[in-house]
């Protein structure tokens, strides 16, 4: 019996460390600059929300919002042929991170770079 609860236990462990590295690991390796025919670099398109007052007046400038720790000094390369800019991704340390598309009513389009 005292054998049964330890194998549990030691299996109920490793999956709480498993799970823990899980939840560490980059959201995503990508690649989309190495795709030339489907992505292409955008930095130009994004103005840093610490920019005021253009992160402020963005959409008017038809630009749209980044909210990340690397601003537009990293590649940002989003899909082709979609207007407005679609699926979207930054380098950075680490390799092709997704960046998430939110809208503000404000402020027009915001993509946030999650860790």
């Amino acid at each position: 019996m005292m054998r049964k609860s330890a194998i549990r236990k030691t299996l109920v462990a490793g999956a709480l460390a498993a799970g823990a590295a899980v939840a560490v690991m980059p959201a995503a390796n990508a690649d989309p600059v190495t795709d030339p025919a489907h992505y292409s670099l955008h930095n130009g398109d994004f103005v840093v929300y610490t920019d005021f007052p253009a992160a402020l007046q963005a959409q008017k400038n038809g630009k749209q919002v980044i909210v990340t720790p690397y601003g537009t000094s990293k590649p940002i390369a989003c899909h082709d042929n979609t207007a407005p800019l679609d699926d979207c991704w930054q380098r950075d340390d680490f390799g092709w991170y997704r960046l998430q598309k939110q809208q503000y009513p404000q402020i027009g389009t915001v993509w946030v770079h999650l860790t």
